[in-house]
């Protein structure tokens, strides 16, 4: 399948469908990072605000373009009048 099919085929599956918790039987990993690649998600993930993190994990969601930042450093990117008091 190409990417454009891979496009075409993931949008055309209903919302029950593109839950995270139904897609992973349906795409492997390489599939669903292909069609990703194609939409301009900015992930962050607040590393000191989660549990249970090694850091092999961190470096896998690094690898795939999550930035990973403390809650301090999102703050600052943030701007004061976007975060909330």
């Amino acid at each position: 399948m190409t990417t454009r099919e891979d496009s075409r085929a993931m949008s055309s599956l209903d919302d029950e469908t593109t839950r995270p918790d139904h897609l992973a039987p349906r795409w492997d990993t390489a599939a669903l990072l292909l069609i990703d690649l194609q939409r301009d998600f900015r992930t962050v993930l607040a590393t000191d605000a989660v549990s249970q993190t090694t850091p092999e994990r961190l470096s896998d969601l690094a690898a795939i373009g999550v930035q990973l930042i403390d809650v301090a450093g999102i703050r600052v990117a943030l701007g004061p009048s976007r975060v909330a008091h």
